[in-house]
């Protein structure tokens, strides 16, 4: 690895940005719904269905069995894994920003399984000095990053999420430094 380039830190996101995960998401949440509550329902791929959305649509299933589906969701995950789709692009700038010696973080509001999954199948793990997942974020995945030390004055970010943009200049970082990723 070469000498650091930038005082820079790269921050990415995993879903949506990284990774193309709303149809793995959203097929392995309409798995887990067939499997535990053996009710078939269509769930659209242009939309990142969420556990907020379960809940919404399964009004009146008992909160052990919603607990069930969120767990067998996530078992199911890595057998739609295939479905998911690899920003290339993104990719090949992190590897880059990697192998030039810059320092480069994963953080995201994904489960710690989950992400790993992901980041293994695309082996993407080497590319980041440091992995940050939902177990860490407390909901504030740049007020973690300040309590790491890291200034977020120098944090170039890429990220898909308008609402997560937004949080992260109020905390700090500067929209300039926001690199604002459209996945297809």
């Amino acid at each position: 690895m070469r000498s650091k380039r930038t005082d820079f830190t790269f921050v990415f996101d995993l879903d949506d940005t990284l990774i193309g995960t709303n149809v793995v998401n959203n097929n392995s949440y309409r798995d887990a719904i067939r499997k535990v509550a053996d009710i078939d329902v269509v769930i659209s791929s242009e939309q990142r269905f969420t556990r907020e959305n379960l809940s919404s649509i399964l009004k009146g299933l008992p909160e052990d069995q919603i607990s069930a589906i969120i767990s067998e969701k996530e078992k199911i995950f890595f057998q739609n894994i295939d479905a998911s789709i690899l920003n290339k692009d993104l990719c090949a700038i992190l590897r880059i920003l990697y192998l030039c010696g810059n320092e480069t973080i994963l953080l995201t509001n994904s489960r710690k399984t989950r992400a790993m999954q992901l980041c293994s199948y695309y082996s993407l793990s080497k590319y980041f000095h440091k992995q940050y997942y939902f177990e860490d974020c407390h909901q504030n995945k740049y007020q973690l990053l300040s309590d790491k030390g890291y200034d977020l004055n120098n944090i170039i970010l890429f990220e898909n999420d308008p609402v997560a943009t937004q949080l992260a200049i109020k905390n700090g970082i500067s929209k300039e430094n926001i690199v604002k990723i459209l996945f297809n």
